[in-house]
């Protein structure tokens, strides 16, 4: 047994039509016990006449306000029913009105509604009541706009514990358990559910897509999708010139960047161990590269020019430290990369990392300030020239340049 407890992504602001929705349907509940028991001995028997009403059925043409009246319905015999629906709707409901705001919920819940009532009239002519296909648009719509959020569950499963998970995993266990229970017969409408999430999913994703709804970078799903792609393209462009590229680290060295010169034997040592890195970024092994790539930095920190790689392998072992994770060691590892490659294409991008890097996660409001600064003018993707601003704009206006702090600290963990 799973029960959610929270997200670690509060709310912008107070979530009015989330506690608004969760009193409509604890008051309509109670209201409608009160009804059935006033009307026979059996509860059940009592509800018939409310549900014949307000309960959705393919069968009723034209009566089109019971998409929506059918979600403010539970059935009078089952309390877990309404509170595991409003547990899910206060968890998920706070971050996805924060986003869309008051009007945005407040549609996003009544067109999960409708589309769940209808996705059950495509598989039953029975009738159905209950929030969860609102709920799910609502869950739905936190996938897409929050994947990677830390999401905490309260599991009884041999061991009872507070555990901490990416929120996508939680959603799309229940999307699966839903298709896995289709097959039986349960009582419960799985396809209502479905088209709740699908409500949800595809709606935040054209919302993004569009532009309609302005894109958070490094939150929502969009926006990870087109970093994930904007690193692709980072990488393949790469692979060019890369015999230029030695040149290039060897004219450095001659010309006596390096500092201090290295002997003889320690040119050797250095040599093995930017091969090392270097074998292990042509074989893919990202970890075992990060490995050597660590202990070339803590065997030579004084190695200069020398130790930086070639532009391509600069860039990838770069940018897989940063994906990891590890992004201590990856501000010294983009940095190698300016001091070498200062005019390159991509270096106004890998400045603006390094301004990601010094806002989020290794904080210098001053670097991140100044590295950011010096980017923007030569950014060409609008995503690119969107995070710029959004890290200015968290580092505040009164972020001088030496400042240690940072303003407006966001947490977000791109690309892993």
């Amino acid at each position: 047994m799973i029960i959610p407890l929270g997200t670690e992504r509060p709310p912008s602001h107070r979530p009015i039509v989330t506690l608004a929705l969760i009193g409509l349907n604890v008051a309509a509940f109670i209201a409608f016990v009160g009804f059935a028991k006033s009307q026979a001995t059996d509860i059940e028997d009592g509800a018939q006449g409310v549900i014949a009403r307000f309960a959705f059925e393919s069968g009723k043409q034209g009566e089109w306000w019971r998409t929506i009246t059918c979600a403010f319905l539970h059935s009078p015999t089952d309390w877990l029913h309404i509170a595991g629906n409003m547990l899910f709707l206060w968890v998920f409901g706070p971050s996805v009105e924060g986003r869309l705001g008051h009007i945005g919920f407040s549609v996003l819940y009544v067109l999960g509604a409708a589309g769940a009532s209808l996705s059950h009239g495509m598989m039953s002519s029975a009738p159905v009541i209950g929030a969860s296909g609102a709920v799910a648009a609502v869950s739905g719509a936190f996938i897409i706009l929050y994947p990677r959020v830390p999401f905490r569950i309260l599991l009884f499963f041999f061991m009872v514990g507070v555990y901490t998970i990416p929120a996508y995993w939680f959603i799309l266990a229940a999307i699966a358990r839903d298709f896995w229970d289709m097959r039986g017969e349960s009582g419960v409408s799985h396809a209502a559910h479905l088209g709740g999430y699908a409500v949800g999913m595809v709606g935040m994703t054209l919302l993004l897509a569009t532009g309609i709804l302005k894109r958070e970078p490094q939150y929502d799903l969009v926006s990870i999708f087109k970093h994930k792609q904007r690193l692709r393209e980072f990488k393949a462009a790469t692979e060019i010139n890369s015999e230029r590229e030695k040149k290039v680290l060897a004219k450095a060295n001659a010309k006596g960047k390096s500092k201090p010169d290295p002997s003889a034997a320690e040119s050797d040592a250095i040599a093995k161990a930017r091969a090392a890195v270097s074998s292990e970024l042509s074989r893919h092994d990202l970890p075992a590269a990060i490995g050597a790539y660590k202990a070339l930095l803590s065997a030579f920190p004084a190695g200069g020019t020398a130790i930086i790689l070639s532009r391509q392998n600069q860039l990838a072992i770069a940018n897989a430290l940063f994906e990891a994770g590890e992004h201590a060691t990856a501000l010294p590892a983009y940095r190698h990369f300016l001091v070498m490659y200062a005019k390159d294409p991509q270096a106004a991008h890998v400045r603006l990392i390094i301004g990601l890097i010094r806002t989020r996660y290794v904080p210098e409001a001053g670097e991140a300030r100044r590295e950011i600064e010096a980017a923007m003018p030569d950014l060409v993707d609008e995503g690119d020239t969107s995070l710029a601003k959004q890290l200015l704009n968290e580092l505040g206006a009164g972020a001088g340049a030496g400042s240690g702090s940072m303003a407006g600290s966001v947490r977000a963990t791109p690309n892993n």
